[in-house]
């Protein structure tokens, strides 16, 4: 049987595979209604705890606003205000709103601070009791603080009788600072007025915020968390801590940035006035998280004081039925798949098993061991594979063989190249140095009559004698650059260029040589000890080829987006004609100057030593100067290159 064919009866497996397709698209469905279900008992949750907190409030308003209207706090009001004689009746005034203030405070846990406050002096509190560590404390005398410049104080005042205000929710602050652990602070305060209606003075509550929201919302759930925003989006309740008040440090974190859907309920107009509709309950997906949320007003039809309550679901909600079906559901999808793996892998090992062991007979050539019997009787187009694979393996065999032969040749080809290089550069070294020498003995000893002929012929012989020396010289280190190990390291350009012009100090003062030079970058990676040679190199270019003192060379660098740095020598008092500009880098070619004392190589080597470094090496000439340059490609970590 054909291959074709059988994959298609392999292609029968398919049926299951659709048959798990189609049990993932329904746990997705089921998933995605319970999910809608779950934002339903989010809705009702949040409601609850909107409700909980408006009925909060308004007890807290009409306590408040029946405590305004005392006899006991006008008369305790009016004494502190100069505005009484009877000081007696009074101090008596204070101690009964203090018992009075402490008794609110013992019955409600969230209360942080009952206050009467006065308008004398400056708005000083008049009677203060506060909750700290547990223990009801009655503040008295220089504790007393004034806060008639606080902003609760000044609205407040403006109100009518039986009209309440209601704060901002901010961290509270003690003598302009605030307090630190910090205590997130609600603030409801009604007017105290006189018998002719005007305010003497004001009751002040300052609840804690956060246990008024523990009090009245008892979340004892870890299936979802509540989350509370000001009319603004700025976080007052949030699992995350760091992410509460920040606006009162200038960094704000707000529940449109986290949700950008919810922007819609803070909608302004332009200038950045708030439009007055409010805007329907939303549902939000982020992740696996959904998020119910929705504006309110914390006193309807007394105060239009807003904030945002949200329900954040951190685990799915589903009822006991919901459950058992997603468990029978699992169960059955996943003994379905069981079945259909084995079924799979019974087949495919079946089907495959051909085309394992031409894997095999690949494997085993790779790892120089004998190929095993391959298919290659089949009448299939796996039989034609084997076929064509074993003629193949015999073909690589074959060309291994050769190539090993050739490789042996080639490396002792090589060794002798280095061999004669090596001896060649020593052995022509050695004599030109004795002809040295003797050249200068002979100088020494030549007769006076004859001194000027001869002296001008071994001039001439010594300056070809040193023209030899440094060809032989730059042709040694050329094959040496060519051959070893090479490390990356930190380039230090002051460094080398210091250590380069130390070799031409006496030339370069000789000479009257003016050296200029541009600031280096550090961070570079390359191999200084080459990088010597080429400013060694360019300097000797640079003196050779100037026919004048006085001149000036100039070490540039530049950065350029592309190739990383631009790093040159620049030198007045020469020039090379364009048509020169790339051939002078090439072996053994000079620029056509009238110089013969160059070896020709020496350019050649700073080309093979920028190439090193990955870089170029060019070259640009005007009427009177010459700049060489090379660029070095950026790197910002040590690169280890075993170049050859």
């Amino acid at each position: 049987m054909k291959i074709i064919w059988q994959i298609r009866w392999f292609s029968i497996l398919l049926v299951l595979t659709t048959a798990v397709l189609i049990g993932a698209i329904v746990a997705y469905g089921y998933r995605r209604i319970t999910r809608f279900q779950q934002v339903a008992s989010l809705r009702q949750i949040r409601t609850t705890g909107e409700l909980a907190i408006q009925n909060e409030l308004r007890a807290l308003v009409d306590s408040i606003s029946l405590t305004a209207m005392f006899p006991t706090v006008k008369s305790a009001l009016q004494n502190a205000n100069g505005m009484q004689v009877d000081d007696v009746e009074g101090e008596d005034a204070a101690l009964l709103i203090q018992q009075i203030f402490k008794t609110s405070i013992q019955y409600r846990d969230y209360f942080d601070q009952v206050r009467l406050i006065g308008t004398a002096n400056g708005g000083k509190e008049v009677v203060r009791v506060d909750r700290k560590n547990g223990e009801i404390v009655v503040v008295r005398g220089d504790d007393l603080q004034p806060k008639g410049s606080r902003y609760y104080f000044d609205e407040t005042m403006r109100l009518g009788a039986g009209e309440v205000f209601l704060s901002d929710i901010d961290l509270n602050r003690e003598f302009g600072e605030i307090e630190i652990p910090h205590r997130p602070m609600l603030r409801i305060a009604a007017p105290v007025k006189d018998d002719e209606g005007t305010s003497i003075g004001i009751v002040v509550y300052n609840i804690r915020f956060n246990a008024l929201v523990e009090n009245v919302l008892h979340n004892d759930s870890d299936a979802y968390q509540y989350l509370i925003t000001n009319d603004e989006g700025d976080y007052l309740l949030h699992p995350d801590s760091d992410r509460v008040f920040g606006f009162e440090f200038g960094k704000r974190y707000r529940l449109q940035e986290d949700y950008p859907s919810a922007s819609g309920l803070f909608p302004t107009l332009g200038g950045g006035e708030r439009k007055e509709t409010a805007p329907e309950e939303i549902a939000l997906d982020k992740g696996h998280h959904q998020l119910v949320v929705d504006k309110f007003s914390l006193l309807p039809g007394v105060h239009p004081r807003q904030i945002v309550l949200g329900v954040l679901a951190t685990n799915l909600i589903v009822s006991d039925s919901q459950t058992r079906v997603i468990q029978w559901a699992t169960i059955a999808t996943g003994l379905l798949v069981m079945v259909s793996l084995i079924v799979a892998y019974l087949s495919t090992n079946f089907l495959t098993r051909p085309l394992q062991q031409i894997t095999l007979a690949a494997r085993n050539i790779r790892a120089r061991k004998s190929v095993e019997m391959l298919p290659v009787q089949r009448d299939d187009e796996i039989g034609t594979l084997a076929r064509a694979f074993e003629a193949m393996v015999a073909e690589v065999k074959q060309s291994e063989s050769d190539l090993r032969s050739t490789n042996h040749r080639l490396l002792e080809a090589i060794k002798d190249l280095e061999h004669f290089t090596h001896l060649a550069a020593h052995d022509l070294r050695e004599p030109i140095r004795k002809q040295l020498n003797l050249l200068e003995l002979l100088r020494e000893q030549l007769p006076e009559a004859d001194e000027e002929l001869l002296i001008f012929y071994v001039s001439r012989i010594q300056r070809c004698a040193d023209q030899m020396y440094r060809m032989v010289d730059d042709f040694r280190r050329l094959t040496r650059l060519s051959g070893g190990e090479l490390t990356r390291e930190p380039i230090n350009f002051d460094q080398i260029i210091d250590t380069a012009l130390h070799s031409f100090e006496e030339q370069l003062s000789c000479r009257g040589v003016e050296i200029k030079r541009d600031v280096f970058p550090s961070g570079l990676f390359g191999y200084p000890s080459l990088l010597e040679w080429l400013y060694n190199n360019l300097i000797a270019n640079a003196l050779r080829y100037v026919d004048r003192d006085g001149f000036e060379i100039a070490f540039t660098a530049e950065q350029a987006e592309e190739t990383g740095w631009i790093f040159g020598v620049r030198n007045t008092g020469s020039t090379i004609p364009s048509s020169q500009l790339e051939e002078i880098f090439k072996m053994f070619r000079k620029a056509d100057t009238g110089q013969e004392e160059a070896s020709g190589i020496g350019l050649s080597l700073c080309r093979r030593i920028v190439d090193k470094h990955s870089g170029e090496i060019f070259a640009e000439s005007g009427p009177d100067f010459t700049h060489l340059k090379f660029t070095l490609r950026k790197q910002h970590d040590r690169e280890q290159n075993n170049e050859q």
